[in-house]
């Protein structure tokens, strides 16, 4: 062993590390950024310039920070947050994932994940269980939607952060966890699951009405196309059990924020034809243009289908609403998709760290490319999810024609513009119920004292006027108090008269009036959304599938598209190069 040497203070040693970090990233960055004999040599010149002098820079600055800064630097943060940021100049999706990140992503796209099958949140302080995996170990356990949780493995979960409750539930496959839950009008108790492998469903929902099959899907894992292949001939045999065929199937894509390209091409080779174009991509350099087409043949290639999306519609759900819209297989209703069509490709690094990047672009069979145009953020502070909100924000160029199979137009600009726009309406008060989680504790609270007479079916409910009445009472106890946004403009306006002493006491009364008055209309107008959303949440605490039909029921854009379904004439007529958009 080789003699020690008188240790040195840690931070300076920390410096030391850093410095031979920057000068090993120095050396590797230049190597690869050296351009080949391929380039004209003043261009050679100039990007060896750029990297070497960028290098410098960098050095500089840290040997700068590592000799004079005033707290000893965290090297390990620093150089993270230096990458963080180089990456983010980029787009809103090239990112750097830690182990814990990337795991999810794998649990996600597999479609499976280890744990015992809950959602959870925290409301008024104490975590809920809102939602429970049928074919989960949770389930199996009697653990129920609306218990709260009050310790896990002995450790009190009131106010918990996000990242310690993460570190609790995680675990290995067969090892066991302890909760004690709290039950309304039950005495605390205490519960031992065992983690278990999960099924995340891309499709959680489906079912038959009118002769007319709905699929409801989620994502697009390695499981969704054998997912949707079987509820979709699940809905054929109770059509043929009712001895009539099926009339239209309506697939749900709304809020549906995409996943694997495969699972996506597998699920169009569904309706199209074998050997039907589905999505082209297109990289920096012609060497990664691809086509890509059907190998299989169809579920059914005739039956009349009718496409939902929204703007929350994005990537691999994008590609198939494309695709379907181009061949002429659906009608697309519903609002201008959000507009993500980059291929990200996925690098395992070391240290357990993984690199998700941008290599290509899709475009549609017509040619549309999927991805709305972003300026790049030129601030130094800007984050993935400003970029991501100035992408979700910014307008389309609708001046971008194309034309389908049977040559109708299709818009590009970014996104799928439906053929039959219908806006899901804004209901900022019943946004503001669900943030404060109004809506899922009257819900838990109803449920609980109504155990007796539990609701087998949405029948059983009271009518909607008597249900908003004891909700009316439940938010006064709660001292709920909405705050709409003419309140809070009004209040801005208040506090600019008293700060330049013009205030107007006559003026600001008839204004609260009429605030008041404008508040109480809009209460009124979403009375009928509050009445539906406190529906489904009393019955998701007796079956997901009974919540699931009670939303169905009121939901303006499926019945649309079902009465779309019901009559073929004018749905044919929607798919040829006459139609027009409404």
């Amino acid at each position: 062993m080789f003699p020690q040497r008188e240790s040195k203070p840690r931070h300076k040693q920390s410096q030391r590390n850093g410095w031979r970090i920057i000068q090993r990233m120095a050396t590797a960055l230049l190597a690869l950024s050296l351009p080949t004999t391929t380039l004209a040599y003043p261009q050679a010149e100039s990007q060896s310039f750029a990297v070497v002098s960028s290098i410098e820079l960098l050095s500089e600055v840290y040997r700068e920070l590592a000799a004079g800064y005033v707290e000893p630097l965290d090297t390990a943060l620093l150089m993270k947050t230096g990458i963080r940021g180089m990456l983010r100049s980029l787009d809103p999706y090239t990112t750097l994932l830690e182990r814990d990140d990337a795991d999810e992503l794998a649990d996600i796209t597999r479609g499976r994940y280890v744990g015992i099958g809950i959602s959870l949140a925290t409301l008024e302080k104490k975590l809920y269980v809102t939602a429970v995996n049928e074919e989960s170990p949770a389930a199996a356990a009697g653990i129920r939607t609306g218990d709260a949780i009050l310790a896990i493995n002995e450790a009190k979960v009131a106010n918990i952060a996000v990242d310690s409750l993460r570190t609790l539930l995680h675990g290995t496959n067969g090892s066991p966890i302890t909760f004690q839950l709290e039950r309304r009008g039950s005495a605390p108790r205490t519960t031992t699951v065992q983690r278990q492998s999960v099924p995340l469903k891309s499709v959680p929902y489906y079912e038959l009405h009118n002769n007319i099959g709905y699929i409801a899907l989620d994502g697009f894992t390695t499981r969704s196309p054998h997912e949707v292949r079987s509820a979709w001939q699940s809905l054929q045999q109770q059509a043929t059990a009712n001895k009539q065929p099926l009339r239209g199937l309506i697939v749900d894509l709304r809020d549906n924020s995409g996943g694997l390209l495969d699972a996506a091409l597998e699920i169009t080779s569904l309706f199209v034809p074998n050997g039907s174009e589905v999505v082209s991509i297109k990289g920096r350099s012609t060497h990664s243009h691809s086509t890509l087409k059907t190998t299989t043949e169809p579920l059914d290639a005739t039956l009349p289908v009718a496409l939902l999306i929204n703007g929350d519609t994005a990537s691999a759900a994008e590609i198939v609403a494309g695709a379907l819209q181009d061949v002429d297989r659906a009608i697309i209703l519903g609002e201008r998709s959000y507009g993500k069509g980059l291929v990200q490709s996925v690098k395992k690094l070391s240290y357990g760290n993984t690199l998700k990047f941008t290599t290509a672009k899709y475009y549609t069979p017509s040619g549309r490319l999927i991805q709305k145009e972003l300026k790049k953020e030129s601030s130094p502070h800007s984050t993935n999810a400003d970029s991501k909100q100035a992408l979700a924000s910014a307008v389309p160029d609708t001046t971008q024609r194309f034309y389908t199979r049977n040559h109708r137009i299709v818009y590009g600009g970014g996104g799928i513009m439906p053929d039959v726009e219908i806006k899901e309406p804004a209901s900022p008060y019943v946004t503001a119920l669900r943030k404060r989680g109004m809506i899922f504790l009257f819900a838990n609270e109803w449920y609980a004292t109504h155990s007796d007479d539990a609701p087998a079916s949405s029948a059983l409910l009271p009518s909607q006027t008597e249900l908003l009445a004891h909700f009316e009472k439940f938010l006064q106890q709660k001292e709920f108090r909405y705050t709409s946004n003419a309140a809070k403009r009004l209040e801005e306006l208040k506090s600019a008269m008293k700060e330049s002493g013009r205030e107007n006491p006559e003026a600001l009364r008839t204004m609260e009036r009429e605030v008041e008055l404008a508040d109480t209309e809009e209460r009124n107008r979403e009375a009928k959304q509050v009445a539906v959303a406190l529906e489904s949440a009393i019955l998701r605490h007796a079956s997901e599938h009974l919540a699931r039909q009670a939303e169905l029921r009121h939901d303006a854009l499926v019945l649309q598209a079902e009465e779309l379904l019901i009559y073929p004439a004018r749905y044919r007529a929607m798919l040829k190069a006459s139609s027009t958009r409404k």
